[in-house]
């Protein structure tokens, strides 16, 4: 092959030279080493923050603690049995069950139960009309 660049000159060619000009070497060479220090400083502070984070976060738990078990015996809602009805979900209780038990038909839910009753009546009540309807043009036939 004639013309180009040999094997070597190819090799060693860089998109960016990362040569310093030489008035910049010291500067650069101080800022970097200013930065290195900073950081280790920082470093070592965040270190120095961890027990103390570690604590605070085991004081937050420990005092939450006797709020959420309130919470998963029922609280103000006593007899609603949460912790039930969590386990529930995390063992493939879909929100359709959950809906229909505690909404349409919780304990104590009177209203709920007469309203999806009335729904449900009145749906049949359509159905049989609109079936009546469409069969009788062609009965008279």
């Amino acid at each position: 092959m004639s013309g180009g660049h040999s094997k070597s000159e190819s090799d060693n060619e860089s998109g960016f030279d990362q040569k310093v000009w030489a008035p910049q070497g010291d500067a650069l060479q101080n800022l970097y080493g200013q930065l290195g220090d900073l950081w280790g400083q920082m470093s070592q502070g965040m270190q120095n923050q961890i027990p103390g984070a570690t604590d605070w976060m085991n004081q937050i738990r420990n005092q939450s603690q006797p709020y959420w078990n309130n919470m998963m015996q029922g609280g103000a809602y006593q007899g609603m049995d949460l912790q039930g009805m969590y386990n529930n979900a995390l063992g493939g209780g879909g929100n359709e069950q959950f809906v229909n038990e505690q909404i349409m038909g919780g304990k104590g839910n009177d209203y709920a139960d007469a309203m999806k009753s009335q729904i449900m009546g009145d749906a049949q009540t359509a159905q049989d009309q609109m079936t009546n309807i469409s069969i009788v043009p062609f009965l008279e036939r």
